[in-house]
């Protein structure tokens, strides 16, 4: 069926096309003005080809007690329950259907008149907890009164078109002043538009068309089109965990259909909540800023009940729905400033507060179930324009925070972080590879921002992470209050001269866990007041200690540090020595650590000899240092890169690192024979890295590894030296995870390393660079188990392979990267293919236009992010992203790796 459905939608996007061309011609003939006169009738031709995608769903809406009674039988699970679905066939579908019923056209929902003559208060609470706040909502009342004529003045221009028959249908039900002929007048009005809401005075269900005319969309629903059923059944619990009732359902629906409704501006404090819950649970998007135009209307409306909202709603509910229903403001966030985007990036729970690079005004809805330790990353830039935006609305950015409850604050000089970059990324962005931390261009923050950061809750401020940034004394100031602080992180940070911030760290932070300060340089006030605290990660890379090592005194032992990094660092013997005595200490990392210096006289008796990580690559070893790390180490993962040859084979000689390593890296190092001949002794390892391979004195396919059984993972980037020694893969059969790009393979290579029970057991395979022919990709396609492929693949290639071959689909494919290819329809074909994949990088390749079909949710139903790093785009497909990023997908348009070719 969804097949069919494609080539349906292909078929007449083609003929529109064609009568297009038609138009074109002709209009530009000698004729034109003739053939101006039929257009019309071309156009009604043209629309008739027109997908209208439309199902009716019937949503059940259960009493109170019914509700209880059936959840108590059924065990009912909310919202991950199947869908009860019933075909158009069914008796017991009751609603009528008009012969030209269009959805919701001009249907007006019955928000006031359904229901008895009591039923005016909207707040599903008990009648005395009404009466005792009243007086309250009756100033609330009056308060929306004079907030609906601010919105009406407001959106005069805009709402006009769209609410006219609204309008029109208000002033009518006003003359009357029979409440019960308002009520027949309605009831008649809906019936004759395709809506049946059963017995007024009760109301049970609801039925409504749903189609592509709705403005904006849900996700929940649409996963539906495509299928053979046209009649749809849900009981409201299967589709949304919030209580909504039929009346604000209603005013929900209208809201979808034209985009925004002037009733939703009446719901009371629950049904406000319930009606932002429900775009929540029916993830709604649309291809336009319609929602959020709809978020800046409702404004005012979180304005009035944001206390109440606080009072009567979230303290009187359990810890995890109040987190769930916190997320519901989330969409306000990105409503307040022109030139600012506020976005939450579900995968590290970060919130993005970024100058906008673009004119696009998204809706952020975060569909994690519960969010904790939400930070806040912006840049210096971003909060300058904070302050020039300020408007009466921005009030409200507070009090969302502090429903959120933010315990963490990133600034960085221009959004890039140092721990997210890889080392040799370090190396050229941070300029570290002269062993200390240049000194990039530093920025200032905005005047007093941390002094302002109340809203924040001080108290529960947690992380603060500041990176090349230049701080006054009012922000170190401001930095002392965050006595709860557990994480600090400073990275080559400008400080103001005779700064006491690291002199007084014990006094001002407590609880102090963890300590980056990358790129100071450190004096032994600071080391002194550090072994006061409760410090468990310490990292002091790229740091310098110039002053006398007189006035250092020694650590207890029995601290609790148990991750120290001293990358890049000139600190001496005794600093590190200090340090190093930690009993805990279970991960060290020394990375281009230079110990030559150290004295003759050093004594390393009171170092651990057991780590679960341990660093060593680039070091230049001191003689005793070298002895210390060559007898009795017990290392779970240990890395080795770029070590000389003598100082590597010391190392790998060790007994105790053959039984109880798993992981090794050994990458940049080359390999004699003595080194090898040790390789080959490990007996338990599980990783094997050995990127940028030099040439190996004994071919590795001739070594029999005592860890052949073991090895599940084997990582030979960019080793050109391994081509033919590439068959030594064979002998291991556990392999589940395989990197050989960029290796300078040859066609055909990939029948020669594989085995059958690898074609089974492999689930990470990166072949990216290599060159491929029709045979390699009939390899590719005999992997059963492939969950992540990076690939670079040729058009011409694929299209001849499936001459004689059926097309290649890996079922459980979960990433696909494309590298350094031409991506045209075929390769496109490709990927879309791969029925499960979520994600889909396009790294150093070029996409042509048109490229991306308008239905790419449909043949890929799990599709989450699609990303692009240092490719070119035709502009062909930037509308098409425009439309998958509006309905949730991430489109990464990163300025630094894409480029659009205009």
């Amino acid at each position: 069926m969804s097949e069919n459905y494609e080539i349906l939608i292909y078929y007449k996007l083609y003929i529109m096309k064609g009568i297009d061309n038609i138009i074109r011609s002709f209009y530009c003939r000698k004729y034109r003005y003739v053939f101006k006169a039929f257009i019309p009738a071309l156009f009604f031709v043209v629309t008739m080809f027109k997908e209208c995608i439309c199902f009716k769903i019937k949503i059940i809406f259960e009493n109170e007690a019914e509700f209880s009674q059936v959840a108590l039988h059924q065990n009912i699970c909310f919202i991950d329950n199947s869908v009860q679905i019933k075909a158009s066939n069914e008796a017991h579908m009751e609603y009528s259907q008009p012969e030209n019923q269009n959805l919701l056209n001009c249907v007006e929902p019955i928000y006031e008149v359904i229901g008895n003559n009591n039923d005016t208060i909207l707040d599903s609470k008990t009648h005395t907890h009404e009466s005792k706040n009243s007086a309250k909502k009756k100033k609330l009342d009056a308060l929306l009164s004079v907030c609906e004529e601010q919105i009406n003045s407001l959106n005069n221009k805009s709402d006009d078109s769209s609410f006219q028959d609204e309008n029109l249908f208000h002033k009518k039900a006003k003359r009357s002043n029979n409440p019960s002929s308002s009520k027949k007048q309605l009831r008649s009005k809906n019936q004759k538009n395709g809506i049946n809401e059963g017995n007024s005075k009760d109301p049970k269900f609801i039925v409504f068309d749903y189609s592509d005319k709705y403005v904006i969309r849900s996700k929940y629903f649409d996963k539906y089109i495509g299928s053979e059923f046209t009649d749809l059944k849900f009981n409201i619990w299967e589709i949304t965990k919030t209580n909504i009732d039929i009346k604000t359902f209603e005013i929900f629906l209208s809201v979808l259909y034209f985009g925004k409704y002037k009733k939703s501006l009446n719901l009371k404090i629950e049904k406000f909540m319930s009606f932002l819950e429900i775009f929540y649970d029916l993830f709604c998007y649309a291809r336009s800023d319609v929602i959020c135009s709809l978020y800046k209307n409702l404004i005012p409306v979180l304005i009035m009940y944001r206390n109440d909202l606080i009072d009567e709603t979230l303290s009187e509910m359990p810890e995890n729905i109040s987190l769930r229903q916190k997320n519901l403001f989330l969409p306000f966030m990105n409503t307040f400033f022109d030139k600012v985007s506020a976005k939450f990036e579900i995968n590290n729970d970060e919130f993005l507060v970024l100058k906008k690079t673009d004119q696009q005004n998204e809706v952020c809805f975060s569909h994690k179930e519960i969010i904790k330790d939400i930070k806040i990353r912006t840049t210096p830039e971003t909060l300058m324009l904070l302050g020039r935006n300020f408007n009466s609305h921005t009030k409200l950015i507070p009090w969302i925070l502090f429903i959120l409850e933010i315990n963490g604050i990133k600034i960085s000089c221009d959004n890039m972080y140092y721990y997210e970059r890889e080392e040799y990324e370090k190396e050229i962005q941070y300029g570290i590879s002269n062993k200390i931390l240049s000194n990039p261009k530093s920025k200032f923050l905005p005047s007093g921002i941390l002094l302002t950061i109340k809203w924040l809750k001080i108290k529960k401020l947690k992380f603060l992470e500041l990176e090349r940034i230049k701080l006054r004394y009012e922000e170190l100031a401001a930095i002392k209050q965050f006595i709860n602080l557990e994480s600090l992180i400073l990275v080559k940070c400008i400080l103001p001269e005779f700064c006491s911030l690291f002199a007084k760290l014990y006094s001002n932070f407590r609880k102090l866990k963890t300590l980056k300060i990358i790129g100071f340089v450190l004096t032994s006030t600071f080391f002194n007041n550090l072994k006061k605290m409760k410090i468990q990660y310490l990292d002091i890379s790229c740091s310098i200690y110039k002053r006398n090592t007189y006035f250092l005194k020694p650590w207890n032992r029995d601290n609790q540090l148990n991750n120290l990094r001293l990358d890049y660092s000139h600190l001496g013997y005794d600093v590190i020595d200090n340090l190093m005595k930690s009993k805990n200490l279970k991960y060290l990392s020394m990375r281009n650590l230079n110990s030559s210096w150290f004295k003759k006289s050093s004594n390393y008796s009171l170092w651990p000899k057991r780590y679960e990580v341990l660093n060593l690559s680039g070091c230049i070893f001191h003689k005793n240092l070298l002895n210390f790390f060559s007898k009795d180490l017990q290392v779970d993962n240990i890395l080795l890169e770029k070590l000389n040859i003598l100082d590597l084979t010391k190392i790998l000689k060790q007994k105790s690192l053959h039984l109880s390593t798993k992981k090794l890296d050994i990458s940049k190092c080359a390999l004699d024979l003595t080194a090898i001949n040790f390789l080959k002794m490990f007996e338990i390892l599980e990783i094997l890295i050995l990127r940028h391979l030099p040439q190996c004195e004994l071919p590795l396919f001739a070594v029999d590894f005592f860890f052949k059984s073991h090895l599940i993972s084997v990582d030979l980037s960019n080793s050109q030296y391994i081509q033919n020694e590439i068959i030594f893969l064979l002998q291991f059969g556990s392999l589940r995870i395989i990197k050989i790009p960029r290796c300078n393979l040859e066609v055909g290579f990939m029948k020669s390393i594989f085995t059958i029970s690898q074609y089974s057991s492999v689930e990470h395979l990166d072949i990216s660079e290599n060159q491929l022919d029709t045979n390699d990709l009939y390899s590719l396609s005999l992997f059963t188990n492939l969950k992540y492929l990076v690939i670079t693949l040729d058009s011409a290639v694929y299209i001849d392979y499936l001459t004689n071959h059926d097309k290649i689909s890996h079922l459980e494919l979960n990433t696909l990267i494309l590298v350094k290819s031409y991506i045209n329809q075929q390769i496109f074909q490709f990927i879309m293919e791969q029925p499960s994949v979520k994600h889909i990088l396009f790294k150093y390749s070029t996409m042509i236009d048109n490229v991306i079909p308008v239905n790419l949710t449909y043949c890929m139903k799990y599709i989450k992010s699609i990303k692009f790093s240092d490719s070119l785009i035709f502009p062909g497909n930037l509308n098409t992203l425009v439309d998958l990023q509006k309905q949730g997908i991430i489109v990464d348009f990163c300025e630094k790796s894409l480029s659009f070719i205009q």
